[in-house]
């Protein structure tokens, strides 16, 4: 009987669970960040006095690609790579989408702001969208990429190319929507970096179409990299705070789901080789990840640079674009909420950075339930209602057999007590 209480009592722990990860996911608490509250529009990076610059000022080229950006030993000797001076009037551009607001800097082609409409800051200001990605005075948190090698621009010592694009504003009504930005090295080479949105996913792709009209090869590796500081997580406040995982995770071949903690970070991480993966920074509700082709043998790495920021990396290896060809590279990334099986789709494992804890048998299957019964009446609020109702049902046996048992113990019980006045002294014949 006592069994069959406590595997009640787990349910009903576990359901009570469930109930407040949903309910905190509609009713998300308040950001108590006054870098966040005071500034909407903190997702987007400007070039003024508040903005956190990428590298210190006073650092040379080469400083910076060995400080910040992944270095790739490279043989015998290279020509600096030149840009074609070209008037650009702005350096920052927005992309506008249903589901997120981006701002890539030109120089470099990063992304250095992403806000998410359908997520507020607080349910007061709903037309503030939680900044997911930031570059201000409150924290670093950029998705970087680029193209390094033996000839790629980013591994200049000039420094990383400067880019051009059509417009400043881009609003994507479209299923699958480019955004190019063009650049041109001296000799003839044209680098188009192309962004991929979509107007009902937070899967953002970009491509690198390398197009060679020099008469020697061109070759480079593409890199992404996800560049944060050790701020708290601005998503995981309020008064009634589940103790949540920050920090990095990555896949393996041995093992789907490694984490590595900022701890783990300063203490050195090896580098991993393998076929395809991923590697993300994970948050309480929200997840930021490169996933590279999975047809390519990555190498990925973490590591602090001298700013005190963690850098979690990939690099594919080389591509080769004959004289008078063209070539491409891409890579996936992720910039929204933590979607288990949209994740899964994307790459596998990567649903598992939704963290169900020492319960997992038991959580993830009813949170399949609970999405499932969502889907089909829209509202999570009945949704709950209708879960717990099911679960009760399908423990009714269980409840019903331990209500029986404990019927049969009040009847005894006035039998028990009269033996118990009778030879209470006497516990053997008791």
């Amino acid at each position: 009987m006592d069994i069959k209480r406590n595997l009640i009592l787990v349910g009903l722990a576990v359901v009570s669970y469930l109930m407040l990860l949903a309910w905190n996911e509609d009713y998300p608490p308040n950001a108590p960040s006054a870098s966040i509250e005071e500034s909407p529009s903190a997702g987007i990076a400007d070039s003024g006095a508040g903005q956190v610059p990428d590298l210190p000022l006073s650092a040379t080229a080469s400083e910076i690609n060995e400080n910040d950006l992944p270095v790739i030993p490279v043989s015998g000797e290279v020509a600096a790579i030149e840009a074609v001076e070209t008037p650009n009037p702005t350096q920052i551009i927005t992309i506008n989408t249903p589901k997120q607001i981006v701002t890539v800097d030109l120089k470099g082609g990063d992304i250095v702001g992403l806000s998410l409409p359908d997520f507020p800051i607080s349910m007061e200001t709903p037309e503030s969208p939680f900044p997911l990605l930031r570059q201000d005075s409150g924290m670093v948190y950029v998705a970087q990429s680029g193209l390094i090698g033996r000839d790629g621009p980013d591994a200049s010592p000039q420094g990383r190319p400067l880019y051009r694009s059509a417009q400043s504003d881009y609003t994507i009504t479209s299923d699958e929507q480019y955004v190019d930005l063009t650049f041109t090295a001296q000799g003839g080479i044209d680098i188009t970096k192309r962004f991929v949105f979509y107007v009902d996913d937070y899967l953002i792709g970009v491509q690198y179409l390398v197009n060679n009209r020099s008469n020697s090869s061109w070759q480079g590796n593409m890199f992404g990299q996800i560049k944060r500081d050790d701020a708290d997580d601005p998503s995981q406040t309020g008064g009634f705070r589940v103790n949540t995982y920050l920090g990095a995770a990555l896949y393996t071949p041995d093992d789907p789901y490694v984490k590595y903690d900022f701890e783990d970070i300063d203490d050195g991480v090896e580098p991993l080789q393998t076929s395809g993966g991923w590697i993300a920074f994970s948050q309480h509700y929200f997840l930021g990840s490169w996933i590279p082709n999975a047809d390519t043998n990555n190498t990925y790495t973490m590591r602090r640079n001298n700013q005190g920021q963690f850098l979690l990396t990939f690099v594919n290896p080389p591509i080769t674009v004959a004289p008078g060809q063209s070539g491409s590279i891409e890579a996936g990334f992720w910039a929204g909420p933590k979607d288990q099986y949209r994740l899964d789709e994307i790459s596998p494992s990567l649903g598992l950075t939704i963290d169900y804890g020492l319960f997992y048998f038991i959580a993830s299957p009813i949170f399949w339930l609970l999405t499932q019964i969502n889907d089909l009446v829209g509202n999570y609020g009945l949704s709950i209602l209708l879960l717990t109702l099911v679960i009760k049902i399908i423990l009714y046996p269980l409840s019903a057999k331990s209500l029986k048992s404990m019927a049969k113990m009040r009847r005894l019980a006035p039998k028990i007590n009269d033996l118990k006045d009778r030879y209470g002294d006497d516990k053997q014949k008791f």
